[in-house]
């Protein structure tokens, strides 16, 4: 065994021991990444993990792909289109019949439709 890592003719197996000691041995005052392990670590985690042909998740987020597109499915595909349908048929329906609602504009008020006391707007005699 060399390093924490057992030669075997199939592939590499790491030991525990070794991943423990890594991560025990870190130095949480040094600069952490922007998925907050520190890079030499992630460096390292990533090395074993090639080596046991798995793939490190870091906090059961999917592994970012570099300049790879995502696997989109065809149930994905047309889930996408019919909520994209229903938004446009909802945003036109409702420019055509309330534009007012879409735009926000509202007719005002006719203020002489309101009392000096609705209003708030004491009397001329209490003076």
């Amino acid at each position: 065994m060399q390093d924490g890592l057992e030669r075997n003719t199939s592939r590499h197996q790491v030991g525990e021991d070794r991943v423990k000691e890594l991560l025990e041995g870190l130095n949480v005052f040094k600069s952490a990444g922007p998925d907050a392990l520190h890079p030499r670590v992630l460096r390292e985690l990533l090395g074993y993990c090639r080596a046991l042909g798995t793939a490190l998740r870091v906090s059961g987020h999917p592994v970012p792909r570099y300049r790879q597109f995502p696997e989109v499915t065809r149930r994905q595909v047309v889930q996408s289109e019919l909520i994209s349908s229903f938004m446009w048929f909802w945003i036109l329906w409702h420019s055509w019949h309330s534009p007012d609602t879409v735009l926000g504009h509202f007719p005002y008020p006719d203020p002489l439709a309101w009392t000096n006391e609705e209003l708030g707007i004491p009397p001329d005699d209490e003076e």
